[in-house]
């Protein structure tokens, strides 16, 4: 166990932290108090750095347990939480023992912090116990116990005030903790009677304790700070997905689903893991299908005075993210709206594909040159060493069955199968479970050195957006040292797939 005490007094004065003296946190019209916990003047304005990095403290008005230190001693010895609430006498007997004694004992916070020396712990050969007992020993009893707490800064806490200010929409729960805590503290020493004070002392306690349980949750666990910022496995314009085998349906290599150098993603991860090129590439597309999509305007007597407006970054964005969240968005037409509001189909290549131009055309269409010369970093965790993460090009995937298809004057091979009915979802066609691909399909010969294999195992991809980076992953990705070992065998082998083709081909 290593835990190291801040001393609280030494940090205050080191770094003039300001004391919060006020447990209002509002005054009339939900402005902050000028010495409370959302304070401007104490800790700055809303959105400043000061407001970010400004501690701040609560004047205990007497000596109380560190939280750590509670937890320690009431884990070795519960009889301690009557002694700290005041409900039972205790006194120290020869051996340096705690224990009962109600007719010469006595009680309370205080009664500890009078007695801390005369009290021995004793280690029992228990690792956990042992180590509880080294914290205990190697701080002095002023460590151990706190008169003074620190304050987080309010950027970590702050309240959200509604845009005339008429009322604050959230106050973070720790703010009434820390209002609360101000309060018994001040009322402390107005008790003259010891069983009123020994109460309002355990609130305070209790309530520092309160306070380290909360920041800590913030911290630890799986939805805690340290582990979704620091340790995440994930990051802006990544993805995690579940491994399929390619599909194989044809002679020869060259045509394959999946090629060797390729990882086949799903269009709507593609979009996800590079989002930004999309918007880009779209609005360079449309604008240089401007003169048609002008004649088609004419045709249908739509009203358009720009019709780039239809497909700013916002416009962009939102088709972006309907299509990769909802399944029957994906063979939506592509629609547009004209000056008075009233909403079109976008007719484009209606002879090449002999239905209506949907989003996945578009995402498809513009997806070739946002992938070419691309990579992607795949990593399957854990991670047992380099081979575990390897880069790769980009295959894009859409469904099922795909066909060739020529669009104006380009020809795509590996095209969306989408039926003219699909598009039509009023008429309650809609798609068939499966029609599109959702999961990434890795060349089997990369199985062996991440351990991986087709029952459900996760993968993660990021993607790699600067030109150098390109490079150097095309460089990594055909080394030696990425397809040989130290032992001086590949990793990149065919084993249980091409056995089991081979068995069956020949039964």
């Amino acid at each position: 166990m290593k835990i190291n005490l801040v001393d609280m007094e030494t940090r205050i004065k080191k770094n003039n932290y300001p004391e919060v003296t006020n447990g209002t946190l509002f005054n009339f019209g939900n402005v902050p108090t000028e010495d409370g916990l959302l304070s401007y003047e104490l800790f700055g304005s809303m959105g400043s750095e000061d407001r970010q990095n400004t501690f701040g403290y609560i004047n205990l008005n007497g000596k109380f347990l560190h939280p750590v230190v509670y937890n320690i001693i009431t884990s070795m010895n519960r009889k301690l939480i009557q002694c700290i609430n005041g409900t039972k006498y205790f006194s120290i007997n020869s051996k340096g023992e705690i224990v009962e004694d109600p007719e010469k004992g006595s009680t309370g916070i205080a009664f500890l912090y009078d007695n801390w020396e005369k009290i021995k712990w004793n280690t029992t050969g228990s690792f956990t116990r042992d180590d509880k007992v080294y914290i205990l020993k190697k701080y002095p009893k002023d460590r151990l116990f706190v008169d003074k707490f620190l304050v987080i800064p309010p950027y970590l806490r702050d309240f959200k005030p509604t845009q005339n200010n008429d009322r604050v929409d959230a106050v973070d729960e720790i703010n009434d903790m820390y209002a609360k805590l101000i309060r018994a503290s001040q009322s402390n020493e107005s008790f003259t009677m010891s069983f009123l004070a020994n109460n309002n002392n355990f609130i305070i306690q209790t309530t520092l304790n309160e306070i380290y349980s909360y920041c800590t949750k913030q911290l630890a666990s799986k939805t805690g700070l340290i582990h979704q910022a620091l340790l995440g496995k994930t990051v802006d314009y990544a993805t995690r997905s579940v491994i399929s085998c390619p599909r194989v349906t044809s002679n020869t290599w060259e045509t394959t689903q999946v090629r060797f150098g390729y990882t086949g993603i799903p269009l709507s991860q593609v979009i996800t893991l590079f989002f930004p090129f999309f918007i880009y590439e779209i609005q360079a597309w449309m604008e240089q299908k401007l003169d048609k999509i002008n004649e088609a305007l004419q045709d249908m007597g739509a009203e358009v005075k720009n019709f780039m407006d239809n497909f700013d970054d916002e416009h962009i964005k939102k088709m972006m993210h309907t299509y990769i969240k909802n399944h029957e968005a994906r063979t939506q037409p592509v629609k547009f709206k004209d000056d008075r509001g009233r909403e079109y189909k976008l007719t484009l290549y209606k002879e090449d594909l002999k239905r209506d131009f949907t989003l996945t055309d578009l995402f498809y269409i513009v997806s070739q040159s946002v992938v070419a010369n691309k990579h992607v970093y795949v990593t399957r965790y854990p991670i047992t060493g380099f081979m575990s993460i390897f880069p790769s090009k980009i295959k894009v995937l859409t469904t099922q069955k795909t066909i060739n298809q020529k669009i104006g004057n380009d020809y795509f091979t590996d095209y969306p199968l989408i039926l003219p009915e699909y598009p039509n979802l009023s008429s309650g066609a809609g798609l068939r479970p499966g029609e599109f691909i959702d999961t990434v399909r890795v060349h089997n010969a990369y199985l062996t050195a991440i351990g991986g294999d087709f029952d459900g195992d996760t993968i993660s991809l990021r993607a790699v957006f600067s030109q150098e980076a390109n490079a150097e992953a095309e460089e990594i990705m055909y080394s030696k040292n990425y397809i040989i070992n130290p032992a001086n065998n590949t990793d990149r082998v065919l084993k249980n797939e091409a056995i089991q083709a081979l068995y069956t081909s020949t039964c």
